[in-house]
């Protein structure tokens, strides 16, 4: 998942997931769902909103680009060693997103930005892939 997870040689702890079709009128409950659960967990108020608005973005761009029908996945997890909320969405699509270190996005594109903008709010973020196809797209969140 992370590298600071890595590091550690232990796992997150799995606060609590959901499975849901990639329907764009599902984003705002995935929203709510993370938000609850972030308040849930006592983290602050703006880092429940930070995870409410990159969750958000992760879960646009599962819909839009996974070009699947398949289910996707989202799990919040807490990682009380590292400091760390962290937010996945899982998806059954093949296109594997760049990083922004790796993309270039001209100024009139409409498209290209989100990981960016997932970077620059997050302690950390990722693309992993799974096992049996699809990936994971993640980040973290510092509590401290």
């Amino acid at each position: 998942m992370s590298p600071s997870v890595a590091s550690h040689h232990h796992f997150p702890t799995v606060i609590t997931a959901v499975e849901c079709e990639p329907l764009p009128e599902l984003a705002r409950p995935i929203r709510d769902f993370v938000t609850r659960t972030a308040r849930r967990l006592a983290v602050s108020d703006e880092t429940a909103e930070t995870a409410r608005l990159l969750v958000g973005e992760l879960v646009a761009n599962a819909v839009v680009h996974s070009r699947t029908s398949a289910l996707i996945r989202v799990e919040v997890l807490h990682d009380p060693d590292c400091g760390h909320l962290i937010v996945s969405v899982e998806d059954r699509g093949s296109a594997v997103p760049k990083m922004p270190t790796d993309m270039h996005t001209a100024p009139d594109d409409e498209s290209g930005r989100g990981l960016a903008f997932v970077q620059s709010l997050s302690a950390e973020c990722g693309v992993a892939a799974c096992v049996g196809g699809g990936k994971r797209v993640w980040f973290a969140l510092s509590l401290n």
